[in-house]
């Protein structure tokens, strides 16, 4: 049922810390308080309650069992399709009874966004975003997607508009999902108490690596501006070569030909088949 208690450190979250509202943050996105029955030989049926956390990510399971000086075993999961590292521990009712008083008592699904003073917030964010939260990139565009259940993600959701200062509108579901420039905001505050962080190793690099904070607007609008040049450029090619307005719009991407005639007078100052004209011997 579990190795010797003392394998782990049964008063982690009986003090405040920064680390620990990391921590506590990675348990709300992974961690469960599991039981197990055993009857013994005298036919009485003992009860153990114990704990057991599960993810896809090595680096933040070796953050959490140092965290938690865990030495038993971490299992990994190889089949095709999982690719997973777990770890159980039974015999730590302290450790439960303490991380039921912080709201992990409940199922997933009916766990509610915690109530946490103002200086560990930005640490539990990012401990439950390490958990459960992917980043994107779209053309340099960092966007992110934060997974879990709805009755956590509203408060969630409400926490970030009030420190952050970004919100996602209308139904949460089962993710949050912000797009540029609101995940740079949300990069500024989980990262924001960067010395301790780095000092403590109580981030994953990978995520924080992942947000590209060198995109500028200015740098995607200029490439749009670039490719509408190109395709005016070589739809005056295709004009001079006698192709219909029609089939020039088909073959450029335009939805129909009046799309065209509108960017193209937009760029030249002149309508296709005014460009003709004027370029007739």
């Amino acid at each position: 049922m579990g190795r010797d208690p003392l394998d782990i450190n049964q008063n982690y979250f009986d003090k405040e810390s920064k680390s620990m509202y990391y921590v506590l943050g990675a348990f709300y996105g992974n961690g469960l308080i599991i039981t197990a029955s055993y009857t013994k030989k005298n036919g009485v049926n003992q009860v153990y309650r114990g704990l057991k956390y599960c993810t896809n990510c090595r680096a933040l399971m070796d953050i959490i069992t140092a965290e938690l000086n865990l030495s038993v075993s971490v299992t990994e999961d190889k089949r095709p399709g999982h690719n997973s590292f777990w770890f159980q521990q039974f015999g730590v009712d302290n450790l439960c009874e303490r991380l039921e008083a912080l709201g992990l008592g409940l199922p997933k699904d009916e766990r509610t966004f915690p109530e946490i003073d103002e200086k560990y917030l930005s640490h539990f964010v990012r401990g439950y975003f390490d958990a459960k939260g992917t980043v994107q990139d779209n053309e340099g565009r960092t966007s992110i997607i934060i997974w879990g259940y709805p009755s956590f993600l509203i408060g969630l959701n409400l926490a970030l508009w009030r420190y952050a200062g970004i919100i996602q509108e209308g139904k949460t579901n089962r993710k949050l999902r912000f797009n540029y420039p609101d995940s740079i905001k949300l990069y500024n505050f989980m990262y924001q108490d960067w010395e301790c962080i780095s000092k403590n190793g109580i981030y994953l690099p990978s995520n924080k690596d992942a947000f590209n904070l060198n995109y500028r607007p200015r740098d995607r609008c200029d490439e749009l501006r670039k490719q509408r040049m190109g395709r005016i450029k070589r739809a005056k090619e295709l004009l001079l070569e006698s192709k219909p307005v029609g089939d020039v719009a088909t073959e450029l991407g335009y939805k129909n030909p009046e799309s065209l005639s509108a960017s193209f007078r937009k760029a030249t100052g002149m309508s296709p088949r005014d460009y003709i004209k004027s370029h007739a011997k």
